[in-house]
């Protein structure tokens, strides 16, 4: 039986690499998640677009170590990749705050009107 096998006693862990952590593995949505925030800082550049701009690239980054640390936590395990991945979502949900607040600060609040219309879909995806 595979549980039982000498072998296996023998392995060691698994190691976790920042890289699988860190940044997001799914490749076709870097072009969905950038284009338009280049192509907008190209056409009308403003400090209130480019505290957008880091608000969306941090949320994407911060999408795949949130649900690896929610499913851990949810499943009531804390696996080595649980801590890291807890700092780095942490990590691109304060560079998206700080994004946020930049374009806050220094432009009108009319982005608010579809974030938070966003917001519900946001959730569901944790």
């Amino acid at each position: 039986m595979w549980l039982t096998d000498p072998e296996m006693a023998t392995r060691p862990a698994p190691t976790v690499t920042l890289k699988s952590l860190a940044v997001p593995n799914e490749h076709g949505c870097w072009g969905f998640t950038l284009e338009p925030v280049i192509l907008g800082l190209l056409v009308a550049p403003s400090a209130a677009g480019w505290g957008l701009g880091l608000m969306a690239l941090a949320s994407f980054f911060a999408r795949h170590p949130t649900k690896l640390a929610a499913g851990d936590l949810r499943r009531g395990h804390v696996y080595p990749r649980t801590r890291l991945a807890l700092f780095f979502a942490l990590l691109y949900g304060g560079l998206a705050l700080a994004g946020l607040l930049l374009a806050w600060l220094t432009g009108e609040r009319a982005f608010l009107t579809p974030l938070l219309a966003a917001l519900p879909l946001v959730v569901l995806q944790v």
